[in-house]
């Protein structure tokens, strides 16, 4: 991920977490009643609500969520101004941490004198351990969970295909599948994890790209955005063709049939909802902005895959970036105006442990 570059442009995808509204104000209600000492002053003996956010990213996204939520609690629970939060939260190593605390440094609903939250940040592998046994009441995910453990996946591989990712058009039925079990296994052991981790009737929200729905910006077969920005780099002379054979984005986009497929195995977790979101990416954007900010997005999340999967000279990737925007202008603009904004869904999971 390109760091600074998402948190300056990731606002124009914040419309997908409004689909964790509803589930999250009911969680804490049904926390509020699980345990008494989140919703009475215990003056002597606080209990902190204990949140832990898994893929934080680099800070813009998790601040928009983690304001939304600590909102949500000193609202809805009785004596929820008083209320200690611990947040956790977990992205891999490489995260940009300075840009995150920072972040939550300026932040007065984590920070200010009467905020009553303690944050911290751990460096780890969301896929497995985070927290210790039983210590999380509530456990979020924001649109992180479509990305897989590992590059590799067994019984298959996009080199050679002129796609970049296995749920394009195109893809052999084989691989599709093969990627598709990696799926279902990655979230399986996901859930494994975080069944150790809440507390007894603790909660779970998850949000991740997928779902039932649309995912628009499509080249005339239906393949991605990405991959018709690099034909098109390639058709320039810009690249060579061996570029669109080597990359791989590395995620699944699970359908609700799967995510509850895998969600029901997990024994000891209760399936609360599952469903699916569509947003126009870019809405809150103004449209004379809207292109340059929607590619921005799609590179900052993705040009490391391109990267690491092509191994492209920074002056190859300024060219597949230059067409990426230029593929974004066509699609949206319209009498010279953006006017269409492309459609993404994302598919929300929301979970319980059994008490």
């Amino acid at each position: 991920m390109n760091n600074p570059l998402y948190n300056a442009v990731s606002h124009a995808q914040l419309q997908a977490y409004s689909i964790t509204r509803n589930a999250i104000r009911s969680a804490l209600e049904r926390l509020a009643d699980k345990y008494p000492k989140l919703s009475r002053r215990y003056t002597n003996d606080p209990t902190p609500l204990r949140v832990q956010d898994l893929g934080c990213g680099p800070g813009s996204t998790a601040i928009t969520f983690g304001e939304n939520v600590l909102g949500q609690i000193r609202r809805e629970l009785k004596f929820g101004k008083q209320l200690p939060v611990r947040w956790n939260f977990v992205d891999l190593p490489s995260n940009d941490w300075s840009s995150l605390l920072q972040m939550v440094s300026e932040s007065d609903a984590f920070s200010s004198s009467e905020a009553n939250v303690y944050s911290y940040a751990h460096g780890a592998d969301f896929y497995g351990s985070c927290s210790p046994p039983e210590s999380v009441h509530l456990s979020a995910s924001m649109i992180a969970l479509h990305w897989l453990s590992g590059t590799e996946v067994p019984g298959a591989s996009l080199a050679g295909l002129d796609r970049v990712h296995p749920n394009e058009p195109g893809v052999p039925a084989e691989t599709r599948a093969a990627f598709a079990n990696k799926a279902h296994a990655d979230l399986s052991q996901f859930l494994q994890k975080r069944k150790q981790e809440l507390v007894p009737g603790g909660e779970g929200i998850y949000v991740m790209v997928g779902g039932n729905g649309p995912n628009d910006w499509r080249d005339k077969d239906g393949a991605s955005l990405f991959t018709h920005a690099l034909r098109k780099t390639i058709n320039k002379g810009l690249i060579p063709a061996s570029v669109l054979e080597d990359a791989q984005i590395n995620y699944y986009l699970r359908t609700e049939e799967e995510i509850r497929r895998t969600a029901s195995e997990v024994e000891g977790l209760d399936i609360l909802d599952i469903k699916s979101y569509t947003i126009h990416t870019g809405v809150n954007v103004p449209d004379q902005d809207a292109a340059q900010v929607c590619a921005d997005l799609a590179w900052s999340v993705h040009v490391n895959s391109l990267r690491d999967s092509t191994g492209c000279s920074e002056a190859e990737l300024d060219a597949i970036y230059e067409e990426l925007v230029s593929v974004c202008k066509r699609y949206g603009f319209f009498l010279s105006t953006f006017t269409r904004r492309p459609k993404a869904t994302f598919a929300m999971l929301a979970v319980r442990k059994h008490d």
